[in-house]
């Protein structure tokens, strides 16, 4: 039987009990106080947070009713499936199945909703699996991303815009044609370890991919590229160059880039969220169960998460605030010396007061919501944009216990916000430098017109702009105020610098390129300021580059807060159009001065030549006339070329066709009516033969035999060939009625200009019949006569006249009528050739050509000829027979139609011929026996050697060797050309039978002159 405890065991009992009371309820209490802490980090924090567990839901966060738009209560009772947009619940039911079963420990993605108003949401999903109270559980945080969807879609439409923005993104981005990189920007090649963009341009994309994301980024790939089909937000895995694995955040949209179908596509790398979420997994598992439900949303948020005590100290920071300034561990730091620690402004770039801490106000009682800031942290080493959401913490009774903050960095959407507002200033800063140019008088107005927009777009406080002048800077205007110009140059309007291109403005205009300090005091080349010179504390200049070389530059100062990149770049925007506004502002003045000078010189003239050039508009008339024949003769000029080109091809047809013609022309019976057909083939060949002549001599490639001729008999000769082809409802009318009708000329020059004027005249009146008129008159151009061409000389004339009563031509096709292959016939009709041929031989025989004509009235053609006063015989030519010989013949041309032709011609003239199509090769055959040939004929143009280099070799083998060289049009060549180089005759094809059997007889009998 035991023994009954004392009172003293007693009591001792009853103290430990009661210290066990107090002990266990003291664990209640901070039990309460962290869950209450939690639950507000949960509801403070701007992402919305969903646990469940056992299939229902077991918590959402203030934010989450923000996003959807429902109540906590209507989302308790809610499927979490009413509110999915319809084309993402198979994805989700794939990555819950994948939670369930643990296929994935985290998935982010990027997805749709349906709030409550109706409206579709972007967000981005982050899912995560953890255990509460011994059990499965699941955790979402969701961000509305519409915004952001917005953002990347306004990029995607304005990619060329702002090129430069997505080249120095912080984000990777590249574009994929048929599955192949065709762009990447500095963040993207520096993800993948690559200096260059040449390494991977034109790779398949699947080389930087982790071979276990091969099918997905293939069926990607795919919908973007055949389907034309975004796709949203993903986790994979990257491989850079060195085969090193890392994770990224892709997302893509459809996207054509040089004309192909392919894709653009943002990624991030996030392999140290991955890590830090894994971390905070670890830490999930340890932690109890009420700390459970809020840590693990805080861990995985992206923004910062802050908690601070009534001891004004930090007793909790995630990962993301805990990375973001390099911190261990965040507990115990005290708020107000973190505070006075770092770098903090307000918006308007003012130091923040530390009392100003968002922390600060919420333990003091005030709930602060999204105030904008701007840090430096060491995570980025630069200024970031942050917003801050603050409240205090309160228990049960309403007593605050702390404050939970929440940051979120916004630095990249500020970015791209300040480059649209930037490029937009810019744009705008343009358009008022391009009006500035025409509402400004003179340059230094436009200079400080120029300067008022440079030091709005980068916020400075004065500026200047300057050219260089020998070896200073000339001021063309400065801002006012600031480098109290006036005092400094007095009343002079420009003035030097007198830096001898010295300093930080010479190294800018002598180097070529920007230069930014915000320093300038300290900086290498600095030569202090001019007196007056207001203090400089930060400075940017810019040359004024015109093709390539400096003319002068733009120099602003005194930006609060100093000088980025970003206003070196808007003020070298602007440089093109200030270059452009001042060029065009000289040329302004200088032609404002150019027609002073003119006013002037006109008056003086006007006086001086009194009642004959009364008035300016006189002169002005004259000028644009003399102007007008000018360009017209430039215009006939364009004619040479084409007949050059195509004279030696068309020459060498004619040869064949005449030689051949005449060969069978001789084989043929006297009494053979064939013979009468082969005249006329033979007819028409030399027709061709001098048209190719015609046209050279418009062209000036060839001269016709000229000798005296009278005008009479070839306008009668044509007028009866027109007869047979002009309609007879067109009455031919002739007048020949000048006295002495003489001049020097070919008369089939002449009658190619009138068989044009006439068949052009009968043309016009082709539909409704008339009356055409030639006539011949002699005419007296004297020094007061009317202008009729500037190169026209005084003295007498013969004037032929063709004239119509057609449909006439109207004043813009009376200034092209002479221009080569202009024509108003239908196509087929005429090659527009004819005027231009009667115009190139007129200006050939020192001549003029006039034409008058109105709509409905005719048109009158005036042709001057220059009369002559010898009196030459004309000789009629007979013709003999051909004759022939024995002698020995070295016949060399590249065609072999002639060369076929020449032997057979020669051969039936008695010579022995050999004849050859190779230039190298006559010259070995020469050289082998060089006495075996009498004479040597050879063409010019040929491949491998001319005619001339031949001659000259032959030559030099045989100094005594007879050559015949022949041509169709060779610019190169001239019959005193051919003399020099030791050529008997120079001959034009194409030649008839007894032409070339004469000269081959007058060079083998010596009698060649």
């Amino acid at each position: 039987m035991s023994e009954e405890p004392s009172r003293d065991d007693l009591k001792q009992r009853i103290e430990e009990l009661e210290q066990a009371f107090a002990e266990a309820e003291r664990m209640q209490r901070a039990l309460r106080m962290s869950e209450e802490k939690y639950r507000s980090i949960a509801h403070r924090t701007p992402t919305a947070t969903m646990l469940y567990q056992d299939d229902r839901w077991i918590f959402v966060n203030s934010a989450a009713e923000v996003i959807t738009g429902y109540s906590s209560r209507d989302l308790l009772a809610m499927d979490f499936w009413d509110i999915v947009h319809p084309d993402y619940k198979e994805v989700i039911r794939d990555c819950g199945r994948k939670h369930k079963w643990g296929e994935q420990a985290a998935t982010q993605y990027e997805l749709k909703i349906i709030a409550k108003d109706g409206t579709a949401k972007w967000v981005d999903l982050v899912g995560a699996s953890t255990m509460i109270g011994g059990r499965l559980a699941g955790v979402i945080s969701v961000v509305d991303s519409t915004e952001r969807k917005r953002a990347v879609e306004v990029l995607r439409e304005s990619e060329e815009r702002f090129r430069l923005l997505v080249e120095n993104a912080p984000v990777g981005i590249f574009i994929q044609t048929r599955g192949q990189f065709a762009y990447l920007n500095k963040a993207a090649m520096r993800m993948f370890g690559s200096p260059s963009a040449d390494q991977l341009l034109g790779q398949p994309i699947l080389s930087r991919m982790h071979p276990d994301f091969h099918k997905i980024v293939l069926e990607r790939t795919r919908l973007l590229n055949e389907d034309r089909e975004e796709v949203s937000l993903l986790a994979q895995k990257y491989l850079k160059l060195d085969g090193t694995a890392f994770d990224v955040e892709v997302s893509a949209v459809p996207f054509v880039y040089g004309g192909e179908q392919g894709a653009l596509a943002f990624f991030s790398d996030i392999t140290e969220r991955m890590k830090a979420e894994d971390k905070a997994r670890a830490l999930l598992a340890a932690v109890q169960f009420e700390r459970d439900r809020v840590s693990a949303v805080v861990n995985s948020m992206q923004d910062e998460v802050w908690f601070a005590d009534m001891e004004r100290k930090f007793t909790l920071a995630n990962p993301s605030a805990r990375r973001e300034f390099r911190l261990e561990n965040a507990g115990g730091i005290d708020v107000e010396d973190f505070a006075r620690s770092l770098k903090v402004y307000r918006p308007d770039g003012s130091p923040r007061p530390v009392e100003e801490a968002p922390t600060l106000r919420a333990l003091r009682g005030e709930l602060v919501k999204n105030q904008k800031e701007i840090i430096f942290t060491a995570a980025h080493g630069e200024l970031r944009h942050r917003e801050v959401s603050a409240a205090p913490v309160r228990d049960t009774a309403g007593n605050i216990i702390g404050s939970v903050s929440v940051v979120r960095d916004i630095t990249e959407a500020k970015r791209i916000e300040e480059a649209l507002r930037r490029h937009g200033a810019v744009q705008e800063g343009i358009n008022e430098i391009l009006n500035a140019t025409l509402a400004c008088d003179t340059e230094e107005e436009l200079g400080r017109a120029c300067l008022k927009i440079a030091e709005r777009i980068t916020q400075s406080q004065f500026g200047f702009i300057a050219r260089i002048s020998g070896e200073e800077l000339e001021i063309i205007a400065v801002s006012d105020p600031g480098w109290q110009a006036r005092r400094i140059i007095g009343s002079t309007p420009r003035y030097h610098l007198g830096l001898k291109l010295r300093g930080i403005p010479g190294r800018i205009v002598l180097e070529g390129k920007s230069l930014l300090t915000n320093d300038p005091g300290h900086h290498p080349d600095s030569i202090g300021v001019p007196d007056g010179h207001p203090p400089l504390e930060t400075f940017l200049g810019v040359p004024l580059i015109r093709e390539g070389q400096t003319i002068g530059m733009i120099g602003v100062g005194n930006r609060p807060g100093g000088y980025r990149n970003e206003e070196q770049e808007a003020l070298e925007a602007l440089v093109p159009a200030i270059v452009e506004a001042f060029l065009r502002k000289s040329a302004e003045e200088a032609l404002l001065k150019a027609h002073e000078e003119l006013e002037q010189r006109v008056q003086e003239r006007t006086a001086e030549l009194e009642a004959a050039y009364r008035s300016l508009q006189s002169e002005t008339q004259e000028r644009l006339h003399l102007e007008e024949q000018l360009r017209q003769s430039q215009k006939m000029e364009a004619i040479g070329t084409l007949a050059g080109g195509i004279a030696h091809d068309f020459n060498n047809v004619l040869a064949g066709i005449i030689g051949f013609s005449e060969m069978v022309e001789e084989d043929l019976p006297e009494d053979s009516p064939l013979r009468r057909y082969m005249k006329r083939i033979l007819k028409a060949s030399f027709r061709g033969r001098d048209l190719v002549k015609q046209i050279l001599a418009f062209s000036r490639k060839s001269e016709h035999v000229r000798e005296p001729v009278s005008l009479a008999p070839v306008v009668e000769e044509t007028v009866q060939l027109l007869r047979a082809s002009i309609p007879a409802t067109i009455e031919i009318i002739t007048d020949m009625r000048a006295v002495s009708d003489k001049v020097r000329a070919s008369a089939i020059e002449l009658q190619q200009i009138v068989m044009n004027l006439a068949t052009n005249a009968a043309h016009a009146m082709r539909e409704k019949g008339g009356t055409l008129s030639i006539s011949l008159s002699d005419v007296d151009l004297e020094m007061d006569s009317p202008v009729i061409d500037p190169e026209v000389e005084p003295g007498q004339y013969v004037q032929l006249v063709v004239q119509d009563t057609g449909s006439g031509m109207t004043p813009d096709t009376m200034k092209r009528i002479f221009e080569p292959f202009f024509t108003t016939r239908r196509v087929g009709e005429g090659t527009g050739m004819g005027l231009a041929a009667v115009y190139g031989i007129v200006k050939s025989l020192n001549g003029a050509i006039t034409v008058e004509s109105e709509p409905g009235s005719g048109s009158i053609f005036r042709v001057f000829f220059p009369k002559i006063s010898t009196c030459v015989e004309s000789v009629t030519q007979r013709s003999d027979r051909a004759l022939g010989g024995t002698e020995r013949i070295l016949f060399v041309d590249d065609e072999e139609l002639l060369v076929e032709l020449a032997q057979d011609v020669l051969e039936k003239l008695g010579y022995r011929v050999t004849a050859l199509t190779d230039s190298i090769e006559a010259l070995e055959l020469f050289s082998s026996n060089p006495g075996s040939f009498d004479l040597v004929i050879t063409d010019q143009t040929m491949p491998k050697m001319t005619g001339l280099r031949l001659a000259a070799k032959l030559l030099k083998i045989r100094n005594d060797t007879p050559i015949i060289l022949c041509t169709g049009h060779s610019d190169s060549v001239s019959p005193d050309i051919a003399r020099e180089a030791g050529v008997k005759i120079f001959m034009m094809k194409p030649l008839a039978k007894e032409s070339m059997a004469k000269m081959i007889r007058s060079v083998l009998d010596g009698t060649a002159v």
